[in-house]
Order: structure tokens, then C-alpha cells, then sequence
């Protein structure tokens, strides 16, 4: 009896030990996730302060500065409560419709516990404003990751998850970590398969289910998800809108970005080309939707599913950039009062009534009247405080279609003032910003999956 009785007690203290080390490990990973979540915040806060100066250090953030910073929080948050995008994206999308409202968005964001700005959130999700948003939207790299997981069993498996779980070969329709990856490489799978596994584990008990893969069969993404970039085709259509239009920015207001938000979508691609298939039969073009994705996938390198102008032409951003930034440091970001600095006496060029009555009331609201000067005028302006080349002027004015026998008017120019490029500017040049988050985020997503490996058992 004493021997057993020392067995038991020395089995209770081994329990006890293991459960307290457990505990521990517990507690320092989430002294740890902790301490990774303050660190993201300061970065946020550092993020915004970079945004606010490239604004022009006003205080203030503009609509899609918000929204940006609104997305990293959301991501940020992702990481915390569920270890990535995938996974919350199924918790707030159970049936796998793989889009959602705005309504059932808010709803959602709501049911998870989200307390972020979910209305700059959603405005800056749903830029192509189609009235829903996607995983693609939240989290490209995401979409890009399955997308190419779908493709690689529409050539491995003809599309079919019932396939592709017998070729897995365990009847069990339930697959740990390390059998998954190994099955999935064996059958010829390139992709970062750990990566895949974590993504498609929504359950967070460390399995992927048959039951996780269904939505593949059922998901539609967009074609330029499932395509290469080909950039010699997309030279080629450059040369047939050349031909079409003098230069490329005359291209991208006329046939591209009609509406001037100085961004395009993804629909807008596919409607501009079609037309210029049409014009240019003869041309090297092309002539399938997944050689269509595969020109926009040079552009579109996040897979955002929009563009802007400094992606489609270089040279044509640099240009209006230059103007833009004009209208914003010399005269307050409006293009009234650029046009009457234009207008004004001290210049010797010619002033239209309706320029001159604006020019005498600086001081009245900027909508009390419209300015207008001549093209002479404007383009001695831009030559000699913007610093424009005679290159540059002629696409200046060649690509807004402001003709020598006209005036040129605030209409004319009032897209610049929509033109948030302070925003692009920041987005385009603080990657290394960009990069801390991305990492906590990474490292959070890793402690979470560890988390998950240690405590299953007890599930």
C-alpha cells in the first residue's frame, strides 16, 4: 500500500509539473503576443504621423489615408483573434458565398468583437464601389495564395475536391499539418504549402477537413488572379493606344479613367481593351480574358484590383503629378486659384471676363466663380514655376484635350483637387514602414498556430 500510495503521489506531482510548465508556456506566449500587439500599434501610430506629414503635416488624414490605416488595423486584428485573413474572412462569411455586403459586413465586424473604424474600413475595402467586398480586397496575399491553389488543382485534379481527397489517400477526411504538406508536395504542389495549410485550417484545432476545401469548387475569382504577368503583351497594347492617341495619358483619361478618379478597376481594363480590339483587329493584342489578366497582372502587382496612373504610364504621373503638386503647395489644393494666380494682370496674358471678375475677389469663396485663362498662358506658367519640358506640356495638354482655340477652365482641372497623391505617394514609398507591420503580423500568426499545436490535445 505505501508503495502505491508513493507511485500516485509521485504521478500527482509529475501532473502538476506538466500543468504549471504548460501554464507558463501559455503565459509567456501571451506576454509575448502582447508585447508584438503594442509594438503594431506604435508602428500604426508612427504610420499615421508619416501619413499626416506627407499631407503637408496638417493634422488631419484624408478619406483613403484613414481607410489605409483602418485596413492594417483590421489585419492586425485578424492576426490576434484568428491568425490570419482567411480565417476571420470565413468567420464573417460562414456560407462561403466568398462576398458580402455592406450591411452584413458592419454586422459581422460587430459579431467578431472588431471596434475599429468599420465605415472608413468599408469605404476603403469597396474603392470599385460594387457594393461588397472580398477576401481579395482585405487581404491580397490570401486571395493569391488559394486562387493559385485552385488553379493548381483545375490542372492536378479537373477541379474536383472529391479527386483531389482521393489522391490524398486517408479516408479519415481529416489531415494534421505535416501529413498535409507532405501529400500536396507529393502530388506536385510549388506553392508554400505550410502556408496554405494555415490558411485553409479555419477551425484553429490544427486539421483541414474535406469540408474546408468546398468553397474552392464553388469560388470565381477574378481571371487575373489565376494568370502570370505578360509584359510584352502588354507593350503591344500600349503601341496600338499610341497609335489611337497621341500619348498614353491622353489614353488613360479617354478610354480608362473616364470618370477622373485617377484610378481604374479591373472592369475598366477589360472595357478599354475590348474596344481597342475592336479598333485594331489586326493588331498583336489580346484576345482571351486570361491573356486580358495577364496584362493587367503587370500592372496590378498586389492583385488590389485597381491601378493608378503612376502603374499604367510613368512618364504621363510624373507629368501631372508635377501640376498637381503645383495647385497643392502654391494655391491651397484648388484649382480656382491657380488659374486666377494664371489670370492675373502681372502675367501679360489674357484674362476672360469671367477670369478677371474671379480675380478681383481673391478673397470671395472659390465657387462664387469660375476661372478661365487662355492655353498661351497657362503653358507659359507651367514652363516656367512648374518646370515642365516642351515634351511635357504637349502631353499636359494633348492628354486632357485642352485644344489651342478654347479657354482652359476650372472643370477643365478640378479632378486634380479629387486626386488624393498624397495618399498614393506615401502607400508607394513607405514599404519599410509598411514591413513592421506586416512582420508582427507574420510572427502573431505563428504564435497563434504554436498556441493551436500545444493546447489540441486538450480539445
Amino acid at each position: 500500500k505505501e508503495e502505491v500510495a508513493a507511485r500516485l503521489k509521485s504521478a500527482e506531482e509529475l501532473v502538476a509539473f506538466r500543468a504549471a510548465a504548460a501554464a507558463e508556456a501559455v503565459r509567456r506566449r501571451c506576454a509575448a503576443a502582447l508585447a508584438m500587439v503594442n509594438t503594431s500599434s506604435a508602428a500604426l501610430r508612427e504610420s499615421e504621423a508619416a501619413m499626416i506629414d506627407m499631407a503637408g503635416g496638417a493634422g488631419k488624414l484624408s478619406l483613403l489615408q484613414r481607410g489605409f490605416q483602418s485596413r492594417e488595423e483590421f489585419l492586425d486584428f485578424a492576426a490576434r483573434r484568428y491568425g490570419n485573413a482567411a480565417r476571420l474572412w470565413f468567420a464573417i462569411d460562414p456560407e462561403e458565398s466568398m462576398k458580402i455586403g455592406a450591411m452584413q459586413f458592419a454586422r459581422a465586424c460587430e459579431d467578431i468583437g472588431y471596434r475599429g473604424n468599420v465605415a472608413a474600413l468599408w469605404r476603403y475595402l469597396d474603392l470599385d464601389q460594387s457594393g461588397h467586398v472580398t477576401l481579395q480586397e482585405i487581404d491580397p496575399s490570401c486571395a493569391i495564395l488559394l486562387a493559385d491553389f485552385k488553379l493548381f488543382l483545375a490542372e492536378r485534379c479537373s477541379g474536383s475536391i472529391a479527386v483531389f481527397i482521393r489522391a490524398l489517400g486517408d479516408r479519415s477526411n481529416r489531415w494534421q499539418k505535416a501529413d498535409f504538406v507532405a501529400k500536396v508536395q507529393e502530388l506536385g504542389y510549388r506553392g508554400s504549402a505550410k502556408r496554405l495549410f494555415d490558411l485553409l485550417a479555419r477551425t484553429g484545432f490544427g486539421l483541414v477537413s474535406s469540408k474546408d476545401l468546398g468553397f474552392l469548387e464553388r469560388w470565381n475569382p477574378p481571371a487575373y488572379l489565376l494568370s502570370q504577368p505578360d509584359a510584352p503583351l502588354l507593350e503591344s497594347m500600349k503601341s496600338a493606344l499610341l497609335a489611337q492617341h497621341s500619348n498614353l495619358l491622353r489614353a488613360w483619361m479617354r478610354d480608362l479613367d473616364k470618370a477622373r478618379n485617377m484610378r481604374a478597376t479591373w472592369e475598366d481594363w477589360m472595357d478599354m481593351c475590348i474596344r481597342l480590339l475592336q479598333k485594331s483587329p489586326g493588331a498583336a493584342l489580346p484576345k482571351t480574358e486570361r491573356q486580358l489578366a495577364a496584362t493587367w497582372r503587370v500592372l496590378d502587382k498586389d492583385c488590389s484590383g485597381w491601378i493608378a496612373l503612376r502603374h499604367f504610364d510613368r512618364a504621363s504621373f510624373l507629368c501631372l503629378a508635377a501640376v498637381k503638386r503645383w495647385v497643392d503647395a502654391m494655391h491651397g489644393g484648388l484649382v480656382s486659384k491657380a488659374l486666377r494666380s494664371v489670370a492675373a494682370p502681372r502675367t501679360g496674358t489674357h484674362i476672360s471676363e469671367v477670369g478677371r471678375s474671379a480675380y478681383q475677389t481673391l478673397e470671395s469663396p472659390p465657387c462664387a466663380s469660375v476661372a478661365q485663362v487662355s492655353r498661351k498662358s497657362l503653358k507659359s506658367v507651367l514652363r516656367k514655376d512648374v518646370g515642365l519640358s516642351r515634351e511635357e506640356l504637349e502631353m499636359f495638354f494633348v492628354g486632357l484635350d485642352l485644344r489651342d482655340d478654347r479657354l482652359v477652365s476650372e472643370s477643365d482641372l478640378k479632378f486634380l483637387e479629387r486626386w488624393d497623391i498624397a495618399w498614393e505617394d506615401w502607400v508607394t514609398s513607405t514599404d519599410r514602414v509598411k514591413q513592421l507591420p506586416e512582420a508582427k503580423r507574420s510572427s502573431v500568426a505563428s504564435l497563434h498556430s504554436d498556441t493551436e499545436s500545444m493546447e489540441s490535445p486538450k480539445r
